[in-house]
């Protein structure tokens, strides 16, 4: 909705849109989620690995380095250790030494006494490696929730429900959902007695850091696994509890996505993802608690570097009229996709960041304004040396001979997909933005990717005073009035020019908690000045 076309609303019409919003698709509590059967090829993989476990065999998980991967490599470790099976063995690929999945060389290195190799949340273009266990003959297990190419990869078993022939009642869920599924049809076969519920808080995790859209099975997992975090007694639940009452921050979707997700991918993105790993299966709170502070360390420096490349990329920015692209020297690898996406939001196109090495090129692409990205560069797979992903976000490598031939091509293949972001614009008048209305927002949560937050547009408000926020003065708290004197405080953060005293200005904003003083302030996300 443009600015133009904005109508004043009420809390009733902003309650009755929201009410009508068919989020749950059916699915309103754990028991109506689908059975492991409903997901293809679960069935087939559990029979394999009983078969192992019966004969003591080694069985060999290959996880993955992002915040999904290592939640899925979680679920998976926890899940035999409950079994007490003893010949499980765990592996994370390092990004810089590995590189990213389940490869031949990998296997070389670790798979030598292995039965059965399977992944997690990776694999679906692992060629290479399925050609390494179909030459060894051990069965190969796939599980993986990236959309795969036309040509599967040589697995005995491929479980994914983005495969084309996949009738699992929602295709977009996130790698530790697929491994969840996965344990929850070996434990079938096993008629083992473990309760698959102890993986909410992991389930909820990972679907938040990969922005699986909440709705249907997604939204339940999310739900129950932020109730649990919020209540349980276990070491993750306490500590992300205490550390974020430091803070007197409540423990929702929106707060892990900016203030613990970071902390998990960080690890893979600047070292080991095993660091990250630890800190899900610390078994008390004083090793967990280490840890955290050792990620949040890491996760300073990862901000620095990502700073340092994120303005080398502006200097030397690519646009067309769908995406723009920045490549430099030897760019830290583990920071592209979060360069790629402030790209995005700063250019509101969808972005690509590459690294040159030799004369090879790789990095992430992440989507904007609906853009689907593997629907996009799928058809250009000739002119790259690898790629995977999803619709936002894809992982590319390719030749540097071979980048603008890709550029000039991806512009007549980008391919787009209804974006549902403005219907959840509305007008509201000063007095309408309190603590009614938050609660009536708070109760549709958890909100995020296919059930945004909605935004607002308040219009002719006069800036009254001005208070600069943080070290930098960055940030600023404006104290906002309407024609008939009435105030708001909204906050702008990273602002990208000062006001002054006196300007009259249209605000879109979001509604934010001030838990300090308990009260309802303006997050402002754009300002028109009149």
């Amino acid at each position: 909705m443009r600015k133009d076309e904005c109508k004043s609303h009420t809390k009733q019409d902003i309650l009755h849109f929201l009410q009508s919003r068919d989020l749950e698709c059916g699915i309103r509590t754990l028991r109506d989620l689908p059975t492991p059967q409903n997901l293809n090829n679960t069935e087939s993989g559990a029979k394999i690995i009983t078969q192992a476990m019966e004969r003591n065999n080694e069985i060999l998980v290959v996880g993955d380095y992002d915040a999904d991967g290592v939640c899925a490599s979680a679920i998976i470790s926890l899940f035999f250790k409950a079994l007490e099976y003893q010949h499980f063995r765990l592996i994370i690929p390092h990004r810089f030494e590995d590189g990213y999945g389940v490869s031949a060389a990998l296997l070389e290195k670790n798979a030598q006494n292995a039965a059965v190799v399977v992944s997690v949340d990776n694999g679906i273009t692992a060629f290479c490696a399925g050609q390494w266990c179909k030459a060894k003959g051990i069965p190969f297990i796939i599980t993986d929730h990236h959309t795969p190419t036309d040509t599967l990869p040589q697995a005995d078993v491929i479980i994914n429900p983005m495969l084309q022939d996949s009738t699992f009642t929602q295709k977009s869920i996130c790698g530790a959902v697929v491994a969840w599924y996965f344990c929850a049809a070996i434990k079938q076969n096993l008629k083992a007695n473990i309760d698959m519920g102890m993986f909410l808080e992991y389930l909820a995790i990972a679907t938040i850091a990969d922005v699986m859209p909440l709705t249907g099975i997604n939204r339940i997992l999310v739900k129950k696994g932020l109730e649990s975090l919020r209540t349980s007694s276990n070491v993750l639940a306490t500590l992300l509890r205490e550390s974020f009452a430091r803070f007197k921050k409540p423990i929702t979707a929106e707060n892990l996505a900016f203030d613990f997700i970071p902390l998990l991918n960080c690890a893979g993105r600047m070292e080991s993802a095993n660091k990250a790993l630890e800190l899900l299966l610390s078994p008390s709170l004083a090793h967990a608690t280490h840890i955290y502070t050792e990620l949040q360390n890491l996760n300073n420096k990862r901000k620095e570097i990502q700073q340092d490349i994120l303005q080398k990329a502006q200097e030397h920015i690519i646009q067309t009229d769908d995406f723009v692209l920045s490549y430099g020297d030897s760019w830290h690898e583990g920071v592209l996709g979060i360069v790629a996406a402030k790209l995005a939001r700063i250019y509101k196109k969808s972005a690509f960041v590459l690294s040159q090495n030799a004369d090879v090129l790789k990095g992430s692409g992440r989507s904007y304004g609906g853009a689907n990205l593997i629907a996009s560069i799928t058809p250009l797979q000739q002119y790259c040396l690898g790629l995977g992903g999803h619709s936002g976000a894809v992982g590319l490598s390719l030749e540097s001979c071979q980048l603008w031939t890709l550029i000039e091509k991806l512009q007549e293949t980008m391919v787009y997909e209804e974006c549902d972001e403005n219907e959840t614009f509305f007008t509201l008048g000063v007095k309408s933005v309190d603590m009614e209305l938050f609660e009536i927002l708070e109760s549709f949560e958890p909100f995020g990717e296919g059930n945004p937050k909605p935004t607002f547009l308040l219009e002719n408000l006069t800036i009254q005073e001005i208070k600069p926020l943080g070290r930098e003065g960055k940030h600023f708290e404006y104290t906002l009035a309407d024609s008939n004197g009435m105030c708001l405080a909204g906050l702008e953060f990273l602002a990208p020019t000062r006001r002054e005293v006196g300007q009259c200005v249209d605000i879109h904003i979001e509604l934010m908690r001030d838990y300090y003083k308990n009260c309802i302030k303006a997050k402002i996300l754009e300002v028109f000045v009149r």
